[in-house]
């Protein structure tokens, strides 16, 4: 056997020739991703937090637009829009249960949650 027929042996699926291997040591993408460049989230999460002129109740404030978008979308839900409700809803069934604000609950608030507790263990 030829030399060119000893090294074309191994030619098949996921064995390409030789010749046309990457060396050792030799990167298929040599220059790989530039630096400093940007992904979607990153830039997403800049446009969030830029602010804008947002009106509410005929005052004019200056608030980031992830704030507008969602006083907008409370607002639209408040008014009875149905799709407003589901997105709502969805955002908020998402969040992680500790993320609400820190207070702390009343004593009518804390009587609530104790006979929920209960009624719960008991059918459980």
């Amino acid at each position: 056997m030829s030399e060119s027929q000893e090294d074309d042996d191994g030619v098949g699926y996921k064995r390409p020739p030789k010749v046309t291997r990457f060396k050792k040591g030799q990167s298929g993408n040599p220059t790989g991703r530039p630096k400093g460049r940007r992904n979607i989230l990153s830039d997403l999460i800049d446009e969030l937090s830029s602010p804008t002129e947002f009106k509410d109740n005929g005052h004019h404030l200056k608030v980031s637009k992830q704030v507008a978008v969602v006083k907008t979308l409370v607002a639209a839900a408040l008014d009875g829009d149905l799709r407003a409700i589901q997105a709502l809803l969805t955002v908020c069934a998402r969040m992680p249960a500790d993320s609400g604000p820190d207070e702390e609950l009343g004593p009518d608030d804390r009587e609530i949650l104790e006979a929920f507790e209960t009624r719960k263990h008991h059918s459980d």
